[in-house]
């Protein structure tokens, strides 16, 4: 996959401006005081900067809580040098914050996620976690500079809403807002088994026809708003991360490589088979949880064709998406 969408980035600012207007500020709900943030992974431009401006719009959003950010922080530590040296706690008690954000970003490829912990200053024992997930799918139009403040602020909502417990935290319809936390999901392999008794050249080229199935599946459910999918060049580099340096899609998946899902917090994982017969090829394509002790079945669909073509083969693959995932019956989950 590559940077499928352009975006200016004067005209990305334009937007969140006027959207960061269209929220009336309260002063009677709880707020949270900006804190560490750690950036891992892939080199960007990501820091506390930015992700201070993704909070600072994320919380205006919600319309629930308030934000302390840096802009406040120096008017402060201007007004009074001493605060420069006190710790988050300390700073969230004087300014009566409710929360200290603390945030690890990790960037790999075309994913971006936002490990989230606020703490509660009346009980600083009693963390709450959240993640948020998202891909990275923007690149400004004049330099081609892959942009990932979208994204950026894409993840801390989705962790936002996590973390506090309210999924419907940026489901505003009045503003066009519909984010959620999403669970993760891995396309893994479409397994050829069967004899290849009529001499398929689908199956005799099947590295090649299972990674455009692969392919297939990814551009069909990518923009459903069901899950944060795992491209092909993200998954591949985060499988070699682990030692898995071939990547095989027409194999099923190892044990060890369900291990390595289980390991990355994958949620689910899409995987299937196409058994050659002497009445042509049967297609299965499940869906699956990954859990501690493997795959857990969600479901299965099945489709059968005769025909030796890498088209028909790929439009088999789109009628079993459809149906796997009740495509075109989501239209309210789309952002």
């Amino acid at each position: 996959m590559t940077i499928s969408g352009k975006l200016s980035f004067y005209s990305l600012i334009l937007f969140i401006g006027l959207t960061y207007n269209l929220i009336a500020e309260s002063n009677d709900i709880p707020s949270i005081l900006i804190g560490r943030v750690d950036v891992h992974g892939d080199s960007t431009d990501i820091d506390l900067r930015k992700f201070d401006s993704a909070m600072e719009l994320a919380l205006k959003l919600s319309g629930k809580y308030k934000y302390i950010g840096l802009h406040e922080l120096r008017i402060m530590t201007a007004e009074d040098a001493s605060l420069a040296e006190k710790e988050a706690g300390e700073l969230a008690e004087i300014c009566g914050a409710s929360y200290v954000a603390l945030a690890q970003i990790n960037v790999v490829k075309h994913l971006l996620r936002v490990s989230l912990n606020l703490i509660p200053i009346e009980d600083s024992l009693k963390q709450i976690s959240g993640l948020g997930y998202s891909t990275v799918n923007y690149a400004d139009r004049q330099t081609g500079k892959i942009l990932y403040d979208p994204a950026l602020l894409l993840s801390v909502k989705r962790a936002l809403a996590d973390g506090l417990g309210d999924s419907l935290l940026f489901v505003k319809p009045e503003l066009g807002l519909n984010v959620k936390p999403l669970p993760t999901l891995v396309i893994g392999s479409i397994a050829f088994e069967g004899d290849n008794q009529d001499g398929w050249e689908l199956y005799d080229d099947r590295e090649v026809s299972s990674f455009a199935a692969v392919e297939t599946i990814f551009d069909k459910i990518k923009n459903e708003n069901l899950f944060v999918i795992f491209d092909t060049e993200t998954r591949d580099t985060l499988y070699k991360n682990f030692g898995f340096h071939i990547i095989e899609n027409h194999i099923e998946p190892s044990v060890s490589e369900v291990k390595m899902l289980y390991q990355l917090a994958v949620d689910y994982y899409v995987s299937g088979k196409l058994v050659k017969n002497e009445n042509g090829a049967d297609l299965q394509l499940g869906l699956y949880q990954v859990t501690r002790n493997g795959l857990y079945e969600v479901k299965i669909v099945s489709e059968h064709f005769s025909d030796d073509s890498r088209m028909v083969f790929l439009e088999h693959i789109s009628r079993a998406c459809i149906e796997l995932f009740n495509l075109g019956k989501n239209d309210l989950n789309k952002e």
